[in-house]
């Protein structure tokens, strides 16, 4: 499968075909390996992997599936933080 580096957010995988480490960018994890990494994160983490994954989305010129894919991508992580009661800090508590 062809790695589309599309969003800056990296993690480090192990290549289960050369037994390396490699660096492999959020979008081209398999789902397994994002749902992993998402639960790594604390809220403030989540927060700020949203918000770079908005912002990666906005700034997409590419075809219709593309965009789509980011947007299924931030609505998986959302889903997730509501799920396990995750949530940012309110505009009032500030």
């Amino acid at each position: 499968m062809e790695k589309l580096n599309l969003d800056g957010i990296y993690t480090r995988q192990l290549n289960m075909d050369t037994g390396k480490y490699e660096n492999v960018c959020f979008t081209d994890l398999t789902d397994e390996q994002r749902s992993k990494f998402i639960k790594s994160l604390d809220p403030d983490g989540l927060r700020q992997t949203e918000m770079h994954l908005m912002d990666a989305y906005v700034q997409m010129h590419l075809d219709e599936e593309l965009p789509k894919l980011i947007e299924d991508t931030v609505r998986n992580i959302l889903r997730f933080a509501i799920i396990n009661g995750i949530r940012g800090k309110d505009v009032d508590d500030e």
